[in-house]
């Protein structure tokens, strides 16, 4: 019955491990991102005469790794592709606008600040900063990776104890 299990019709269809997918798309979504950010930087160091290349990509890079690991992680655990883009974006949009105010508040929680602003701390807590959130974000996807191991969860199929009830 072909129509009863079109998930599992998907996985036999597929030549390779849904994992990398997964692995393919955060490669794509850095590539097509960095790409943008890398030709912004250049044209604004370029014009302006502003900060280096390598402090540009350390501004951009990690917030990408950070929000795009939130994203990609709540999307498997919950199955739901637009909640996790849209905790994504309302942690974005959290950050970017109240970051500062949330760290007068709560001081503790400056390693989680991914618009942290190299002049308002030393050099070595904003480098432990971009250090804590590219690790929580490469945490998060490596996590979603291991989640897509569990194929028949990630494809919707009923399990031994959903078929038994």
């Amino acid at each position: 019955m072909p129509a009863a299990n079109d998930p599992l019709e998907i996985l036999l269809s597929s030549p390779r491990p849904i994992a990398w997918a997964l692995w393919e798309r955060v490669g794509v979504m850095l590539i097509l991102q960095g790409g943008v950010a890398l030709m912004g930087n250049v044209i604004a160091s370029t014009l302006l005469g502003g900060e280096g290349i390598a402090q540009a990509i350390a501004r951009w890079l990690v917030p990408c790794a950070w929000f795009g690991g939130v994203a990609v992680a709540v999307a498997l655990v919950t199955r739901q592709g637009v909640l996790g883009a849209l905790l994504a974006t309302l942690l974005w949009g959290g950050t970017l606008l109240g970051g500062d105010g949330l760290l007068d508040r709560y001081p503790f929680l400056w390693p989680l600040h991914a618009y942290l602003q190299p002049e308002h701390v030393s050099d070595g807590m904003y480098a432990l900063n971009r250090a804590a959130l590219m690790l929580a974000g490469v945490l998060l996807v490596s996590l979603a990776a291991c989640l897509t191991r569990d194929e028949e969860h990630m494809l919707g199929v009923p399990g031994v104890k959903e078929l038994v009830r």
